[in-house]
């Protein structure tokens, strides 16, 4: 048996720490109580849109103008269902309204935790081009528009059940 460097043990602890420690205090940074971050919701929301808000949080708003909806997809598809487009009928009269039509909103394509890595990436991505080309072919400027996957890296419910997987399996928007 290979006996261990004396320096290894140490070196590896500090790297843990590191590791795990930048991740805590980066919680503790973002925590504010629920009084200040309720407020100041309220005001930025007042305000009109603002960059880092998405629809999965029901934060993409504009005032009188309406909101962006997240939109959900079938197991394994990227086909819209009629309920999918009558949301991104309205999506697409918001962005056409909100700042004269020049809102830019990146397009996240997600999929539930069933399959591997790289098919759900490719599925993210068809089901975020499938949203773009709906809304493009209602007149929404394409150059405004972006897409991404994250594949089913960033769940919404953290289930393993149907109820779960059909909450994940979405398009959501992002104002940039």
């Amino acid at each position: 048996m290979k006996k261990l460097n004396p320096f290894s043990l140490p070196l590896l602890l500090v790297m843990c720490l590191a590791l795990f420690g930048c991740e805590t205090g980066q919680v503790n940074k973002e925590t504010k109580s629920e009084t200040t971050a309720s407020t100041e919701e309220a005001s930025e929301n007042q305000s009109g849109l603002q960059a880092g808000f998405d629809s999965d949080g029901g934060k993409a708003c504009d005032g009188d103008n309406g909101c962006l909806r997240t939109v959900n997809f079938a197991f394994d598809s990227s086909a819209l269902d009629q309920k999918a487009k009558d949301i991104l009928d309205d999506n697409a009269n918001f962005l056409k309204v909100a700042n004269n039509g020049q809102v830019k909103v990146q397009i996240e394509g997600h999929c539930d935790e069933r399959g591997s890595i790289q098919y759900n990436i490719a599925l993210g991505e068809r089901r975020a081009k499938s949203v773009k080309n709906y809304l493009v072919a209602l007149g929404v400027n394409a150059s405004n528009l972006s897409v991404i996957s994250y594949g089913k890296e960033r769940e919404l419910a953290t289930g393993h059940n149907e109820a779960s997987w059909s909450k994940n399996r979405r398009a959501n928007f992002v104002i940039e």
